[in-house]
């Protein structure tokens, strides 16, 4: 399928939610929404429904078995397993028709506009759960085929984030996920559980950053859970991103609000790339023109904020629609720029300690100037030569 048929326009925000504070907006925006909400808020999704353009439900599979800690709703899914991990493996047949046949037709059942092939969380490539990953994706790619199903098919790479510490591993993930799939499958969702960007070694933004550009060459890959991390990566090469709007920016499986749980007293400046509170807010007098700041729909205070986040992250990303990629990177960097000018000045004006908390932009930066000179790896040659020479020169540099 042509990638351009799946979004309109890319890279695109898509905000993950399952409350009604985006009804608000009376317009058709995209919605990206767990299963197990979509069975336990059936009234918020059913007007969800109406306005999402594209409805694209995530199947949240990965919490099968016990190191996912499933929540009550998942269970009730159809697709939820009682059994072993190993009969997940083993059993075709069991997989098929417990697993994978249902959690398809969930997402069908709901009217989703993109299929996600079930999938599981694997915390390493050598675990048993990533090669399983694969054989699911081959059988969900036949059951659409069989079934003549003409929606986009997307596969869900949630990893750990062990495997940004060993580039070499990139190439099998490459490998088994582009090379093997290319004909079949419209795009990528990637989740790397445990990765705070704003915390995270430069290297290892290397490697993600390589690992997305490597497969958007002629793919659409979404991030997910990253934060405004996605926008970096949206500049460098992937479609966009998906996230929560106020709360669960990181990916993190032991902990269900995720990393940025808690932060939803606070409002996005998208100007410096964090939340900030209420007190902060105040003292550098900070001013929003959104809808939703200047408030007529007369909102309360989480729709208001979270209204805001959306409008300001979409803003940003359709800036760059009509740029090419080097046009997308300098954009961002004349924006983090800007942002470190903002913080200098509000740290000496205001006695903040923002230049600490923003201390992430550095990194970020840096990783922009060095992704200008990334290139397709042309398929047959090994990703992690390519890979490998490539960090080496940059630290000899």
């Amino acid at each position: 399928m042509d990638k351009n048929l799946v979004f309109e326009n890319t890279p695109i925000f898509i905000p993950e939610t399952s409350d009604s504070a985006l009804l608000n907006l009376e317009r058709e925006i995209p919605i990206f929404i767990g299963a197990h909400f979509v069975y336990c808020r059936k009234n918020v999704f059913k007007q969800l429904k109406e306005i999402a353009k594209p409805l694209i439900i995530d199947p949240v599979s990965y919490y099968n078995f016990q190191e996912a800690k499933a929540p009550e709703t998942f269970k009730k899914l159809p697709y939820y397993l009682e059994e072993e991990p190993k009969t997940l493996y083993s059993n075709e047949s069991y997989r098929t028709n417990n697993f994978i046949n249902p959690c398809i037709e969930f997402q069908l059942d709901n009217y989703s506009d993109i299929i996600i092939a079930p999938y599981l969380f694997s915390p390493e490539t050598d675990d048993t759960k990533f090669s399983t990953n694969l054989t699911i994706l081959a059988q969900s790619i036949s059951y659409l085929k069989n079934n003549n199903i003409k929606k986009p098919l997307f596969a869900s790479i949630h990893i750990g984030n062990n495997f940004l510490n060993r580039p070499s591993t990139i190439n099998s993930v490459i490998g088994r996920y582009y090379t093997d799939f290319k004909d079949s499958i419209d795009g990528y969702i990637i989740t790397i559980n445990g990765l705070d960007p704003r915390k995270a070694e430069l290297e290892q933004l290397k490697t993600l950053t390589n690992l997305v550009f490597q497969l958007s060459k002629d793919k659409l890959v979404l991030l997910k859970q990253m934060g405004p991390f996605g926008e970096v990566l949206s500049a460098i090469g992937s479609a966009g991103y998906i996230n929560s709007l106020l709360y669960g920016e990181f990916s993190e499986i032991e902990k269900p609000g995720g990393f940025g749980s808690g932060i939803h007293s606070r409002i996005l400046i998208p100007e410096l790339f964090i939340f900030v509170d209420n007190e902060t807010v105040r003292k550098i007098g900070y001013k929003c023109e959104c809808i939703s700041c200047k408030n007529i729909h007369n909102l309360t205070d989480y729709a208001r904020r979270s209204i805001h986040s959306y409008l300001r992250r979409s803003e940003v990303l359709e800036q760059m629609v009509n740029l090419n990629r080097i046009q997308r990177i300098n954009f961002l960097l004349e924006k983090i720029k800007k942002a470190e000018k903002l913080i200098s000045n509000y740290d000496l004006k205001y006695g903040l300690s923002l230049t600490k908390v923003c201390s992430f932009l550095y990194s970020w930066k840096s990783l922009l100037e060095w992704s200008k000179q990334l290139n397709y790896v042309e398929e047959g040659l090994e990703f992690e030569e390519e890979l490998l020479k490539k960090l080496e020169e940059d630290n000899n540099d």
